[in-house]
């Protein structure tokens, strides 16, 4: 049985090597904000999936937050600075053939930091669609309400996978691959 074992984790390990150059991760030509715009780069996400990802195309849920600093706008009615951002989702995933979401729906909200407003942070509601996989994301959608309404907003972020490929390989295999961390590329939000 140990054979068995160590010949599925080791197939798996190699699956999610190969799938890391093959996942929908933002790359450095994924689109410029239009002006006028918003753009944020760098900064911090985390994800919690549930029930995680495991062999076969299973029904997931996650909730998740991140802060993106460095933000410059190009739009004369409100300069912003940085960006809290929290957001939830769902859709079909699984760690084989290549670890991920690959369609999946996300709700969220953005509060933007306004340079000498202190706490009053106006917020964006977004909703859109999102790829997940194993080296990082990709989001399209929309402003639906508040700051920037109407708004298309484009956002990418990269997950540490690599540095986690044993976390990742054991839970595939046991209760669920369930969290994951990772940088912003960048959000843009190209003002409508």
């Amino acid at each position: 049985m140990r054979t068995h074992l160590g010949k599925a984790a080791g197939t798996l390990a190699a699956a999610l090597l190969a799938g890391l150059s093959a996942a929908p991760a933002a790359d450095a030509a994924d689109p410029v904000p239009v002006d006028p715009g918003v753009s944020c780069h760098g900064g911090v996400v985390r994800m919690s999936l549930k029930p995680g990802l495991m062999f076969g195309n299973r029904q997931q849920t996650w909730t998740g937050s991140g802060l993106t600093t460095g933000c410059t706008s190009t739009d004369p009615r409100q300069s912003v600075s940085a960006a809290e951002i929290s957001f939830s989702g769902n859709g079909k995933g699984s760690c084989l053939p290549a670890l991920g979401i690959p369609n999946a729906e996300l709700t969220g909200s953005i509060r933007w930091s306004v340079p000498g407003r202190g706490d009053a942070k106006p917020v964006s509601k977004v909703r859109g669609t999102a790829r997940l996989g194993a080296t990082g994301a990709v989001f399209e959608g929309v402003v639906t309400d508040g700051l920037y309404d109407g708004s298309k907003v484009h956002a990418t972020a990269d997950w540490e996978l690599s540095t986690n490929l044993a976390e990742a390989v054991v839970g595939c295999f046991t209760s669920g691959y369930m969290d994951v961390s990772g940088t912003w590329d960048h959000l843009v939000v190209d003002v409508a």
